[in-house]
């Protein structure tokens, strides 16, 4: 990537500071030597590799609109509004202040309010490349994160969080476009994984030495989690499922401990889940009150209860349904599931008409959809079950697929990656047949990329995956058996209960896409660092390298 004017000079002076630091301190503290090292290697790697550098060029703004179709132009002026009305949740114009909840409804609105709160308190003009730098710099310091808890916290090593650091960097330019190609109110909470990894660093860590400081830590985990809910609900649902079949599992295999040990884990998984729910509350809180001051000040009605707060999942299950050609020659979009409700429930159709936003929105609509998915699936389930299938073999090509996107983005799907290709008709989304074809919502092998490096990457990530799921699942299975301390058996195989923790996650978030192809974006990110993390683990192991917190004395090698 091209560096912006200036920054050889950026670099040459942040050089000479590092360098200077690590002199600096390497002559007084050991050990604060060894804490900073990889942290300032890291943050001069992060500007030497663009790690927060976002090109405008990635981003796709021929996909830049609202599902009601309005133009993204209307959507940066809700978003600027808080700003000039000392307000955040509203939408419309100076002269005609509105809830946002009109136009955007109540669910995914996180987007919204992270710009808005950033027009708000900073008075920062909302563009398009600002949201998109948003979104990567969380993406960024969440990989800092956990690259730094992964090697001191799980390797015990901190200079392995520079190794683990450096491979995320380029996996995130091998998928620019799937990071921040897409800066609208659809965009995926893309750092969800790595936060929820370093969620997972802590439990362990917390569960092996219980400290007071972990309660702080944990509120504030699950203040992220609620955030992460309010951009995406289905990926708050992925975090929290995964969590608690996590720390399950840990108490279930510590049922042979000794009794007093029994307790101690216990009263700990109590302290998480009861930080963490604080913490959630307490965002939810949050919004209450920016709700509450913005009715105030403008005088607003109380909430229409009659609008949903969380997605019609029965609605976007039904439509994934017929992502394949299938016999009711239904196709994958949204107005599928919409006419299908109509015909089953009339007084629908008389009460909203052409009103498809309101319509998805309203709580009666949920309820019916649901009866008609729920019947469908019970009356045809060769058909479900055909579909499933279909879509588990689109799912193992779209993990290695979707990492090598490069800098190309588009509209919930896939961009096309491979140049004269012939796409089939059925593999491009219904909505979208009538632009270029390069979207794609099915996968097949002569998609793929010709790549050697793609085909060494496919074959390769895939063999870890395996490796990781026997390594936690089944090889695992003793490995702390006779050890009576909470403490001793989660220190001998830390690294085990993360993988395991991750695929767990990977699970849920792979799902997800199975049941509905517009999803997997988390997916991807947490089938890369998964592999990553656990690439780094074989190499410790076979390297034989020693995970004792040590100094290794770097500076006669950078003199």
């Amino acid at each position: 990537m091209d560096t912006v004017p200036g920054c050889r000079q950026l670099y040459e002076g942040l050089l000479r500071g590092y360098v200077g630091t690590l002199k600096y301190i390497s002559e007084r503290n050991s050990r604060i030597y060894y804490y900073t090292v990889p942290l300032l290697t890291i943050l001069i790697l992060s500007f030497i590799t663009n790690f927060f550098y976002v090109d405008k060029r990635v981003i796709n703004e021929q996909f830049l609109w609202d599902l009601k179709g309005r133009p993204y132009s209307e959507y940066l002026n809700d978003l600027n509004l808080p700003h000039k009305v000392g307000a955040v949740l509203v939408a419309g114009t100076m002269d005609n202040i509105e809830k946002i909840e009109k136009n955007w409804g109540l669910v995914d609105a996180g987007n919204i309010f992270t710009s808005q709160i950033r027009s708000l308190l900073f008075g920062t003009k909302i563009t398009a490349i600002s949201i998109a730098s948003c979104i990567n710099f969380v993406f960024s310091a969440s990989t800092i994160l956990f690259s730094l808890l992964a090697g001191y916290l799980v390797f015990r090593n901190g200079y392995l969080s520079i190794v683990i650091f450096l491979l995320i960097v380029l996996f995130r330019n091998n998928s620019q476009g799937l990071i921040y190609g897409l800066p609208n109110r659809f965009t995926y909470a893309i750092f969800n994984p790595l936060l929820t990894f370093s969620v997972l660093i802590l439990i362990i860590t917390f569960l092996k030495n219980p400290r007071k400081i972990y309660w702080i830590i944990f509120g504030v985990s699950g203040f992220a989690i609620a955030y992460i809910g309010h951009v995406r609900t289905s990926e708050e649902y992925i975090i929290v499922l995964s969590l608690i079949v996590f720390v399950t599992m840990m108490f279930i295999k510590k049922l042979r401990i000794r009794q007093e040990e029994l307790s101690k884990i216990l009263i700990s998984i109590l302290i998480i889940f009861v930080s963490m729910f604080t913490g959630y509350l307490g965002y939810h809180k949050m919004i209450d009150g920016f709700r509450h001051h913005r009715d105030k000040k403008f005088s607003f009605p109380p909430e229409n209860m009659g609008i949903i707060t969380d997605h019609t999942f029965c609605h976007i299950h039904f439509a994934s349904l017929f992502r394949y050609p299938n016999k009711s020659d239904y196709c994958f979009q949204d107005m599928t599931p919409m006419m299908a409700t109509y015909k089953e429930f009339p007084e629908l159709k008389s009460k909203y008409s052409t009103d498809y936003f309101a319509l998805q929105n309203s709580r009666e609509y949920n309820v019916a959809v649901r009866e008609v998915y729920l019947r469908y699936v019970f009356c045809h389930p060769v058909e479900v079950f055909t579909y499933l299938a279909k879509s588990i073999y689109d799912y193992f090509l779209f993990l290695p697929y979707s990492s090598f996107t490069g800098d190309k983005a588009c509209h919930a799907f896939m961009p096309k990656i491979k140049e004269g290709i012939l796409i089939e008709p059925s593999d491009i989304p219904p909505d979208f047949r009538t632009l270029p074809e390069d979207t794609l919502i099915n996968l097949r092998i002569r998609y793929l990329p010709d790549s050697t490096i793609f085909w060494i990457y496919f074959v390769f990530a895939y063999a870890l995956l395996v490796e990781a799921i026997y390594k936690s699942f089944f090889k695992s299975r003793n490995t702390d058996s006779g050890i009576a301390s909470v403490g001793e058996a989660i220190d001998k195989n830390i690294d085990i209960y993360l993988l395991r923790g991750m695929l767990l996650y990977f699970f849920f978030a792979s799902l997800v896409r199975v049941l509905i192809p517009m999803y997997g974006h988390s997916a991807v990110v947490a089938f890369n660092v998964l592999i990553i993390f656990n690439l780094t683990r074989i190499i410790v192991n076979l390297g034989n390298i020693k995970i004792k917190e040590r100094v290794i004395s770097l500076w006669p090698i950078l003199r």
